[in-house]
């Protein structure tokens, strides 16, 4: 009786174990699905990285097969050296580190093996976050661990292990970690990178850091205790190898991906339009461009987009002079981020303008003039300035567009109406402005609004192609789309705006005849711009077949030193060296003649803005006060030095020997002037001031201004 009991007690304990076992495998096959991997190839099929849904960082997934013994033996030896004799648990492990929890009355040391942390880092995938460090879920953990070890081997755990874990720099498995840090495959490591890279699951963010300034601080068997002070501060990222390229590629090209809401096997493999050759040399240009002038500004960085203008195929995009510089915020993509594009709108007021029957000979004022324009909700009149602080007269929108004065542009604005053009500038794909033209103004044309480098480059490329929109494609089994004209007889003001931004001539006044947006040898046709308070910097321009654009700046949108950075001279270098690559190799391309204008007749700007224009043009009896206009309005802007917003008083005298003027503020004589053309610069303080002017025959002009602070 006595032996059938103990027969029964263990034929139920083993039943018991049975279902215990069966329970912990199907508990693992829970966590265990396969990793959703897409890997991205350029254009020539090769591999330019991958990425992984549950992290969105950077992951290449190989097989155990693939995996250098080497890194096997010394990831087991830092990691859990009793792997392969234990069943997922180490117990003597666990007695120690449950030892410590409990004098500590928390947990502070895990004793986890390879296998737990890897059943860890399941259990975060699948719950979409990091886990709480607490008794159950260490239990949950341990469980899983004991379910992977039945349900797998241990080759299957080892190859999920060195695919998953974390390694710093958002570098998933120990390829795409080989790729961060050393930029070498996995068979290209030497024995010292991989004692580096072993020791970094253990803390990858203080770990992986230090790995980028010295190697030896992340050796096996050498803790941060032995380097103590050792690292000096502030000491530039050093890679081995060649910097891994089109991080912020990859990123976009993923976030597209995702967006289409497919989520890809584990083998799931996307072909893109990328040029790596090309890629590779754009950041590289990028880097050298800038590598003196980080020097008086560390935080300095840049962006570029390169695209092709037939296909819309983007071919090269640079977000970032460094991505994993985290004092420049690298990782930020400048290409996509929403920046003020300053006077690179211009081209598109013109356009519209030639849509309305304007053509580059017609006239335009470069004169002092404040604005109310329609529908806009603002009782302060808007007064714009040029970048000279100067006026031209009446020229030509030809003149007005190469030298990008801002005055013009806003008459020419003001006369074809906000709505025309915020619809226009949708058509050319520019959909960031999203708000209502009269929540940006006519400012909007100086660059108001915000804008990202890749729409603005794709609305150029437009422009090149004939006024014709076609979607960027960054995938090349997507069938392109066929180019949409944005408006009937685009072609015809589209040749009109390239023959004046491909024409050196036409902006030497403002640029001088500036190397940096030339090409030699090849027709181009360029446009700058700088943003208000200069914290963006923009240089775009194309060929008939390229179209390429740079942003300059801080990723954390503070201002550039005006006297240093403007579009010009900031963004066009870049821009210079970039388009010399593109066009590498390639022949030189005309740009399409502009047709005859239609109508020679077409009226003045002037003409058309009617009796308001005329009054403000009026010459009086014996002087003319030209700035500021009445009721103007100024603001101090904080960034800038004070000298550099002075506000610039100017008279005219009718008679060509000149006239004595007496200028008084708020009462207070000012100065004397007496020659024909008169100015004095007046210091902003903040407030209501009245600026009058006498001449000797006792005729006075006044009129009112005001200055705010920002």
């Amino acid at each position: 009786m006595l032996y059938d009991r103990d027969v029964r007690t263990v034929i139920a304990a083993f039943a018991a174990a049975f279902i215990a076992a069966i329970m912990l495998v199907a508990y693992a096959g829970l966590y265990d699905r396969d990793p959703d991997v897409v890997t991205f190839t350029a254009r020539d099929g090769r591999v330019i990285g991958s990425v992984e849904g549950a992290h969105q960082g950077f992951r290449y997934w190989t097989p155990f097969a693939g995996i250098p013994q080497g890194i096997v033996d010394k990831t087991v030896r830092s990691e859990d050296r009793w792997f392969f004799w234990h069943r997922g648990l180490n117990p003597f492990s666990i007695i120690k580190a449950a030892a410590l929890d409990l004098k500590s009355g928390s947990v502070v040391r895990g004793g986890s093996t390879i296998t737990q942390q890897l059943a860890k880092n399941l259990m975060q995938e699948k719950e979409g976050g990091a886990l709480a460090r607490t008794l159950a879920n260490k239990a949950r953990e341990a469980l899983l661990a004991a379910g992977l070890e039945m349900r797998h081997g241990k080759r299957w755990i080892l190859e999920r292990y060195l695919n998953t874990v974390y390694y710093g720099h958002r570098a998933y498995g120990i390829a795409a970690a080989a790729d961060v840090y050393f930029s070498k495959r996995l068979g290209e490591l030497s024995d010292d990178d991989i004692d580096a890279l072993v020791r970094l699951p253990k803390a990858p963010a203080r770990y992986g850091e230090n790995l980028f300034i010295n190697p030896l601080l992340c050796k096996e068997g050498q803790g941060e205790e032995d380097h103590a002070g050792s690292t000096p501060p502030n000491l530039p990222l050093q890679r081995g190898g060649a910097a891994p390229v089109g991080r912020h590629f990859i990123e976009y090209a993923a976030g597209i991906y995702r967006m289409a809401g497919t989520r890809g096997a584990r083998s799931a493999q996307l072909a893109t339009t990328l040029d790596l050759g090309l890629q590779r040399r754009v950041e590289d240009a990028l880097r050298a461009v800038l590598a003196d002038r980080i020097i008086d500004d560390p935080k300095l960085t840049a962006a570029v987009v390169a695209i092709d203008v037939s296909s819309g195929d983007l071919l090269a995009m640079a977000g970032s002079r460094d991505y994993f510089d985290e004092a420049i915020d690298g990782q930020v993509n400048g290409a996509v981020a929403l920046r003020q594009p300053g006077s690179a709108l211009k081209p598109f007021t013109y356009f519209a303008a030639f849509a309305k029957g304007y053509s580059p000979d017609s006239i335009v004022p470069d004169e002092p003039l404040s604005f109310q324009a329609a529908g806009v909700d603002d009782e302060e009149s808007y007064a714009p300035q040029n970048f000279d602080r100067r006026y031209h007269g009446e020229i030509t929108m030809r003149e007005a567009l190469a030298n990008s004065y801002n005055v013009p542009a806003v008459v020419t604005l003001n006369d074809i109406g906000l709505s025309f053009y915020h619809d226009l500038l949708r058509k050319f794909g520019i959909t960031t402005l999203n708000q209502p033209p009269p929540h940006y103004g006519l400012s909007v044309t100086l660059g108001s609004g915000e804008v990202t480098l890749l729409q603005l480059t794709n609305a150029y490329a437009a422009l090149a192609r004939g006024g014709e929109f076609l979607p960027w494609r960054i995938f090349s089994d997507v069938r392109a789309a066929r180019p949409v004209p944005v408006v009937p007889r685009a072609a015809e003001y589209a040749a009109l705006v390239t023959s004046v931004l491909s024409d050196p001539m036409a902006r030497r006044k403002a640029f001088g005849f500036n190397e940096d947006m030339q090409v030699e040898g090849y027709p181009v046709a360029v446009k700058t711009g700088t943003s208000f308070d200069h914290r963006d910097n923009w240089t775009i321009g194309y060929t008939p077949s390229y179209a390429v654009g740079v942003w300059v700046g801080h990723a954390d949108g503070s201002p550039l030193d005006p006297f240093k950075f403007t579009g010009a001279t900031g963004a066009a270098p870049i821009w210079h060296s970039v388009m010399e690559l593109v066009l590498r190799d390639s022949q030189p391309q005309e740009f399409a003649r502009p047709m005859e204008a239609r109508d020679r007749s077409a009226p003045t700007i002037g003409a058309r803005r009617g009796a308001e224009l005329e009054q403000a043009l009026a010459a009086p009896k014996s002087f003319r006060l030209m700035n500021p206009v009445d009721n103007a309005t100024f603001r101090i802007h904080p960034y800038l030095p004070i000298d550099h917003q002075m506000i610039r008083a100017e008279a005219e005298a009718r008679s060509s020997e000149g006239a004595r003027l007496d200028w008084y503020l708020d009462g207070e004589l000012l100065a004397t002037t007496t020659e024909r053309k008169s100015a004095i610069w007046i210091e902003p303080v903040a407030g209501r001031h009245r600026l009058s002017v006498e001449a000797e025959d006792g005729e006075r002009q006044e009129i009112v201004f005001r200055v705010n602070e920002h």
